[in-house]
């Protein structure tokens, strides 16, 4: 049965179940199962094959929690699976009245994509999606990611003064034109890197943070590897070309995804779109901010060669 389970989500609830199915019917039976059946009699092979379930399975909103507990909890164990097979029946069986029918992705010129549904992982549509690519500015989401991880830890304060090197001054590509010499705010820094995608401002947090670039890019490896970016290297913060710099739509999925769950209050500022420093304003160079009031983000980037 737990194998079975294993097998339908995966097989269905990645592809055609709508969500609200999924989380009314293999959500519930799963977190019945889990919570009162599961934990304390499932072993081996079994215990295995339900773990292996992908973490939005076990999702159910919390206000219904007390609701299913009491409504449930009475049944005796030995009919939780069945209940968890009744409620994986009917939500192949609505899903199957109601889905509509998704027409293919449309054609885009691009090396690689990926489009995900973020509440669920689920895959809506990809070409080349492992494909080693160059990042160009996305480097500067791992970039992020990694500054907001040390904010996080307490390494580094959100109030600190960054002294700005001559390394990171004379950085070349799109600037926020930092003063060498001059101290920064933090903050000033994470905008002018986020919105105005400014070199400069990546390469003096990164030095203000791992005390050089290239230690600041161990660790973007490092956190990269701990994210399952297994296609991923970094040599830099700012994604200037380098033959060893490279990353894919997959694996930049993972982070953004990442980045956005760990870091929302952070995360609004890839929204804004424009930022001025030093009496220099400029816009973000995300043109989609205009184009759609739904778009939060993330980032673009250009090199000739990406």
């Amino acid at each position: 049965y737990f194998e079975h389970l294993r097998c339908y989500v995966e097989r269905e609830g990645h592809a055609r179940v709508p969500y609200r199915h999924v989380e009314a019917g293999v959500n519930l039976g799963v977190w019945v199962v889990r919570q009162r059946y599961c934990r304390d009699k499932l072993t081996g092979a079994g215990r295995r094959a339900l773990e292996s379930l992908p973490g939005w399975a076990w999702r159910i909103p919390d206000i219904k929690r007390a609701e299913l507990a009491s409504r449930f909890f009475s049944m005796k164990p030995i009919l939780y699976p069945l209940l968890a097979c009744l409620l994986l029946v009917c939500a192949q069986a609505v899903s199957a009245e109601e889905s509509p029918v998704v027409p293919p992705p449309p054609k885009i010129d691009a090396k690689g994509y990926l489009l995900t549904d973020f509440a669920t992982g689920s895959v809506l549509a990809a070409a080349n999606a492992d494909e080693r690519l160059e990042p160009a500015s996305l480097t500067k989401i791992m970039t992020a990611y990694v500054i907001y991880r040390a904010l996080a830890e307490g390494r580094v304060k959100l109030t600190d003064e960054v002294l700005i090197s001559e390394n990171a001054w004379r950085t070349g590509g799109s600037k926020m034109f930092v003063e060498v010499g001059k101290r920064v705010g933090m903050e000033d820094l994470l905008k002018g890197m986020i919105i105005q995608s400014g070199n400069d401002a990546s390469v003096a947090l990164a030095e203000h943070v791992a005390g050089s670039e290239q230690t600041f890019a161990e660790l973007m490896n490092a956190h990269a590897k701990r994210l399952g970016m297994n296609n991923s290297h970094f040599t830099n913060a700012t994604g200037l070309p380098d033959p060893e710099h490279y990353t894919t739509a997959r694996d930049m999925a993972a982070v953004t995804a990442a980045l956005i769950l760990e870091f929302p209050d952070y995360y609004v500022w890839d929204g804004t779109k424009e930022f001025e420093y030093n009496g220099i304003k400029q816009q973000n160079r995300n043109r989609l901010l205009w184009r759609d009031p739904t778009v939060d983000g993330v980032k673009t980037g250009y090199t000739q060669n990406a």
